[in-house]
């Protein structure tokens, strides 16, 4: 993946993880993280946006369907010694969470959430393991970029699956190490997914979602469909049934990992696949001054 090339997911928008404790959740990323609410939209009580530059994390509210990322969440802030200062300023408000500070180095900080999610943060660019080799030479330009990076953990085995299905569903590039061990997705000019094979046992999907931008969608949406992958969340309105329904909708879903080369359902990551035509799409989102440039 040497070309300046993004290929058919262009960005990487939101990741969505339930909490069972608003207040909680509000503390962590607002106070602790300091991320910032969106202040236009999902104001109320329920489901609440968090801002994190460019990106977000959809934060609603389900007593009993808690949600844990199977694997990292990767956040670039413009200074890491103020994230610093805030982090260990309110850390308190975590206490009696699963709330921990795994790693703090010069350049980045690891940490898990109040309910066990694991966050790297990080400001450098030089401390980051690029999926694309034009992220070795490109100075700090993320301008307000947050999530640039996701890992997964994955099963045994199933590197090479994840590389197949994103390169034929979305036409995304793809890079598996030489090693077979592991799946880089270009997600964005400066985003991207890992798949990173463990030996470990997996938790259960538990429903978290990612949703992306694509440039080919009614491509996106065929090639989903000759495999049967279209699926309606029954949390959302939005239906994906017919092209019609999913131009109307504006996103599509889809829920299982497949391999275009024998059909093999391998892995559950709920998609919310959106058009470059959504509504969202480059909205301006509010950081508070200081938190993201």
């Amino acid at each position: 993946m040497d070309s300046l090339d993004v290929g058919g997911i262009v960005a990487l928008e939101h990741l969505n993880i339930n909490t069972n404790d608003k207040e909680l959740s509000a503390d962590f990323f607002f106070m602790v993280m300091g991320l910032t609410r969106d202040p236009y939209d999902r104001v109320g009580s329920g489901t609440m946006w968090v801002n994190c530059g460019r990106q977000q994390i959809h934060v609603p509210l389900s007593p009993e369907n808690v949600q844990v990322v199977r694997g990292t969440v990767y956040l670039a802030v413009p200074s890491i010694e103020a994230f610093r200062e805030r982090l260990f300023k309110y850390q308190e408000m975590m206490n009696g969470t699963r709330f921990a500070i795994i790693s703090d180095k010069d350049a980045s900080v690891e940490l898990y959430g109040p309910h066990g999610n694991h966050f790297h943060v990080t400001q450098n660019l030089s401390t980051i393991s690029p999926a694309h080799s034009r992220l070795e030479i490109v100075p700090f330009c993320f301008g307000s970029l947050g999530i640039y990076h996701i890992k997964f953990l994955i099963p045994p085995r199933t590197a090479a699956k994840f590389s197949r299905f994103y390169e034929h569903f979305f036409q995304a590039p793809t890079v598996v190490t030489e090693c077979g061990k592991e799946c880089k997705v270009l997600v964005g000019a400066y985003q991207w997914l890992s798949f990173v094979e463990t030996e470990d046992q997996l938790q259960e999907y538990d429903g978290h979602h990612l949703a992306i931008y694509v440039s080919d969608f009614s491509g996106c949406f065929q090639r989903l469909s000759k495999f049967g992958l279209n699926w309606k969340n029954p949390r959302f309105q939005d239906k994906c049934a017919t092209l019609e329904q999913a131009v109307q909708s504006r996103q599509i879903r889809t829920l299982h990992l497949v391999d275009p080369e024998d059909g093999e359902r391998f892995y559950e990551l709920e998609h919310e696949i959106r058009p470059i035509a959504h509504p969202s799409y480059r909205r301006a989102l509010a950081n508070r001054t200081g938190d993201f440039i």
